[in-house]
């Protein structure tokens, strides 16, 4: 039987992961020859990302999967990251996971702005999905380049087990030459 605060990530990389929950030692011929082994368990992580849609200057929209790029953005462009996150417990279990958040972190932040780094989802019931949303800004003055971002999805259980995912996506900036900003007239 799984123990049941076994934590289903490693709480650092959010990578499913197997735990070691004990050890058994078994006397081999009776003499005081043992052989010792390590039982490792994993758990299922219950606690994932469904779906993540970025809307591009309210116009277009792109579905992101872990990896993707965001591409075609330019500088001032401004992004609606809608993550839709699922406690996969079933109803019978009757498992809640509490004090579920996800985290935004960007590298090169300073020519993206995000409005809110971190989203509370609160407590999310079983099988039950919930949407919130990262406001994310790209700067005027933004370099052509590259941010890699990650989000980072964690929650405990009712029995203290630690749930969690994590998406990388890259936000590519394009600076055009011909880019002109008007901020004032």
């Amino acid at each position: 039987m799984i123990p049941a605060s076994l934590d289903a990530v490693d709480s650092t990389t959010f990578a499913e992961k197997t735990f070691e929950v004990f050890e058994m030692v078994f006397d081999v011929d009776g003499g005081g020859s043992t052989i010792t082994v390590k039982v490792s368990m994993q758990r299922d992580n219950t606690l994932v990302i469904k779906d993540l849609d970025v809307e591009v200057n309210n116009r277009r929209s792109e579905n992101i999967e872990n990896k993707d790029d965001l591409k075609d953005l330019s500088p001032g462009d401004s992004l609606a990251a809608n993550l839709k996150i699922k406690n996969d417990y079933n109803n019978d279990d009757d498992v809640d996971i509490n004090d579920v958040e996800a985290e935004l972190t960007c590298e090169n932040d300073d020519s993206i702005d995000i409005q809110d780094e971190t989203l509370d989802y609160g407590d999310v019931a079983p099988e039950d999905d919930d949407t919130d949303i990262f406001q994310i800004d790209i700067e005027d003055d933004a370099p052509d380049d590259d941010s890699k971002c990650t989000i980072e999805l964690s929650g405990k259980d009712d029995n203290g087990a630690f749930m969690g995912e994590s998406l990388e996506f890259t936000i590519e900036v394009t600076r055009r030459n011909h880019d002109i900003s008007v901020r004032n007239i």
